[in-house]
């Protein structure tokens, strides 16, 4: 049992980490604010509903920076090179991703220390770890995804305390 303790610690740890050294410096940030952050470079931005509908493919991650932000993914497709992660939500809440496709990064989804989150509607596929993986996160709902061909796994969930 201690073992299986240390494993999952260490594996936390190392997803951590790689979600600082990884490609989130070069991700596209939706942010709550007038014009979504970088919103206004990839999709359409509506301030009133703090939602961002895509009208471009990405090759780049998407970070949310914000409470209550919808991500629409309109259809489209993210897509990285097998490292980092495709969808970052890190410490916000009330976060609604739908309508994407997500492939190609070591983690479609990455989700920690955030809550009541809903992930519905996407096509998460061919990601070198998992597709979703949530980290210290609680009252998230998870609905009507395709989840395949994720080398580890579709869906981790971590709790470190």
């Amino acid at each position: 049992m201690q073992k299986s303790k240390i494993k999952i610690f260490i594996t936390a740890f190392l997803l951590i980490c790689l979600a600082f050294l990884t490609n989130i410096a070069d991700a596209a940030s939706i942010q709550d604010n007038a014009s979504g952050g970088d919103c206004v470079s990839i999709g359409v931005w509506d301030n009133s509903t703090k939602t961002c509908i895509l009208t471009t493919d990405l090759n780049e991650s998407v970070q949310i920076n914000g409470d209550n932000i919808t991500l629409d993914g309109n259809g489209r497709q993210l897509t990285g090179n097998n490292t980092g992660f495709g969808i970052i939500i890190d410490y916000w809440k009330n976060i609604t991703i739908k309508n994407l496709k997500i492939k190609n990064f070591a983690y479609g989804i990455y989700i920690s220390n955030s809550e009541n989150n809903s992930i519905t509607d996407n096509i998460i596929s061919n990601n070198s770890e998992t597709g979703i993986a949530l980290l210290n996160s609680h009252a998230n709902l998870i609905t009507e995804n395709e989840i395949s061909n994720n080398q580890t796994s579709g869906l981790e969930i971590w709790y470190l305390f």
